[in-house]
């Protein structure tokens, strides 16, 4: 493979194989963003690999050698969101039903009501933009789309490789709760895990994985028994129109 010289976006070339992951809050993007660098590394992809999580152009920009770099995000500026739907190469969407999001960010982020529901409806239109575009992949929560072994072969699929049984299963075990939950006891003996403004609260650069990803139980249907009648209604005037265009009833 032809290595190019990439720094920032206006380095980029058509030679840089640019993956991005994209989803809503609490919709397992970040579990499809290890599996799909664990799955680059298993097809030879590993040298000259490298990440990023991004919100502007800026954080857009990688070490001189990288050859392929995956991206993953939530909400962007529009010049990113540019950037990454020209030259991405396959784009991995996970969503969820929005009032589960936005019990999640509640429950697990500390976040009032009113900035979970910003935040979720912030992150579903970004999410709509590409929804349809020809090279994007979607992942439904709901679907347990990253306990299924099948969705390994369908990032694989994006690289234009097959992955190996050993590799698949090796993959598979690495990306359990268990062993992401194993990752985050370890943070404070990782030179790769900053603190966050929230006391307490700290990311592993590398993984993205942060200390409130631990605990969590997947419930689907939260929302039914955490928000209130008010509440309900309150998500589906303001996120009605953006749950319908992402498959999931405002009144189911």
């Amino acid at each position: 493979m032809n290595r190019q010289m990439v720094t920032r976006p206006g380095h980029w070339t058509s030679d840089l194989n640019l993956f991005w992951c994209i989803g809503l809050y609490a919709s397992g993007s970040t579990w499809l963003f290890n599996a799909g660098k664990k799955i680059a590394a298993s097809c030879g992809l590993g040298v000259g690999l490298a990440s990023a999580f991004a919100g502007t152009e800026a954080d857009l920009t990688f070490p001189p050698d990288t050859v392929t770099a995956i991206v993953k995000t939530h909400e962007l500026d529009d010049a990113a969101a540019a950037l990454l739907t020209e030259y991405s190469r396959a784009i991995w969407l996970s969503v969820r039903d929005p009032r589960d999001c936005i019990t999640s960010l509640m429950l697990y982020q500390q976040c009032t009501f009113d900035e979970s529901i910003e935040m979720t409806k912030d992150a579903a239109q970004f999410c709509l933009r590409i929804i349809d575009h020809p090279r994007t992949t979607l992942f439904r929560y709901e679907d347990n789309f990253f306990d299924a072994p099948a969705t390994l072969d369908v990032l694989a699929s994006t690289f234009d490789c097959r992955l190996n049984a050993g590799d698949k299963a090796r993959i598979y075990d690495e990306t359990r709760r268990s062993a992401v939950e194993a990752l985050i006891k370890t943070f404070p003996d990782l030179p790769s895990v900053v603190g966050q403004p929230e006391p307490g609260h700290f990311v592993d650069l590398n993984t993205q994985w942060h200390t409130h990803h631990a605990g969590r139980d997947g419930e689907v249907g939260r929302w039914r028994r955490m928000l209130s009648g008010e509440q309900i209604a309150v998500v589906h005037r303001v996120l009605g129109a953006e749950m319908v265009r992402l498959g999931y009833d405002p009144q189911g």
